[in-house]
């Protein structure tokens, strides 16, 4: 799940008195504080990320564009002390952003103002339809899951200072977020706790697509059949949630010069499979010595 959201933001904290009932609000702020203009309270006694504080008003006037609910109490729920403040950003001409549990438009006051004012309403916490159950193969790339026993231990944050500190070091590394914050943070992602367990595993490889292939090959090697063909084999990945028909174009070669192109028509493949595929080349009587395979189709 990939989003445009309407940045930058303004923090909604409302009455939240502990710090780690903030954690989206305290993540957005530590993370991406450049695409934030201020916090918004509904209690002076609430706790502070430290940005200034804000009335939606005041914070349209300084470029905001969205209001983000950056509390995050026990249940995940809208309290009904908030719903004044949620209103009033959406009068102030704000669009307002939730990974709460509950949609803001179950708020009947909410879901008002929105029709009356025309903002939008985004709930991150939606998984994207058609997610499938894992299959087990083998994927290519390497993941790191950060995992733990409670909901603000930090996993978040490990994950994101290890993608930091890996492209310090020039290694080619993308966050893929699970939870709320990490969505807002990230701009993409998929919040786990709503996905349906039976899709978990293929979700957290899923975390986050636009830099995926629709479909990928790897490891292609020449293999010489005695007394007849050059053999390719391959392996063939589908990285969506589609059935796909790959079409694949290989070059054999000797010393750069192509001896001969085949073309693969490959069966089609479910969803997050993984196949391995043959295709012949040139009699082997003449010697060739590299392939090079391309995915043709899909583009």
């Amino acid at each position: 799940m990939d989003l445009t959201l309407p940045q930058p933001y303004l923090l909604f904290i409302g009455d939240i008195t502990v710090a780690r009932y903030a954690k989206t609000a305290f993540g957005l702020c530590d993370w991406a504080r450049d695409r934030c203009v201020g916090e918004c309270v509904i209690s002076s006694s609430a706790v502070t990320t430290g940005l200034p504080r804000m009335s939606p008003s005041e914070a349209r006037r300084e470029g905001a564009r969205s209001l983000v609910i950056g509390a995050a109490p026990v249940g995940g729920g809208i309290a009904p002390a908030w719903v004044p403040m949620l209103v009033e950003a959406l009068e102030s001409g704000l669009d307002l952003i939730s990974g709460l549990h509950p949609r803001l438009a179950s708020e009947p006051e909410i879901a008002a103002a929105a029709r009356k004012t025309g903002q939008r309403l985004i709930d991150v916490r939606t998984p994207p339809a058609g997610l499938s159950a894992g299959t087990g193969r083998k994927r290519s790339g390497q993941r790191l899951l950060t995992v733990g026993t409670d909901c603000a231990l930090g996993k978040k944050y490990t994950a994101l200072s290890l993608t930091r500190e890996f492209k310090n070091r020039g290694v080619p590394v993308d966050f893929r977020a699970t939870g709320q914050t990490g969505i807002l943070i990230a701009g993409g992602g998929i919040p786990i706790d709503a996905v349906i367990s039976d899709f978990e595993s293929w979700a957290y490889f899923y975390g986050r697509t636009e830099d995926l292939p629709v479909v990928s090959i790897d490891n292609p090697s020449l293999h010489a059949i005695p007394g007849q063909r050059w053999q390719t084999a391959l392996y063939v990945t589908n990285n969506s949630m589609d059935v796909v028909q790959p079409v694949l174009g290989c070059e054999i070669s000797n010393g750069g010069r192509v001896v001969e192109e085949t073309r693969v028509i490959v069966p089609a493949i479910g969803p997050g499979e993984r196949w391995g595929v043959s295709a012949y080349g040139p009699p082997t009587g003449i010697f060739v010595d590299r392939v090079t395979c391309r995915v043709i189709a899909p583009p």
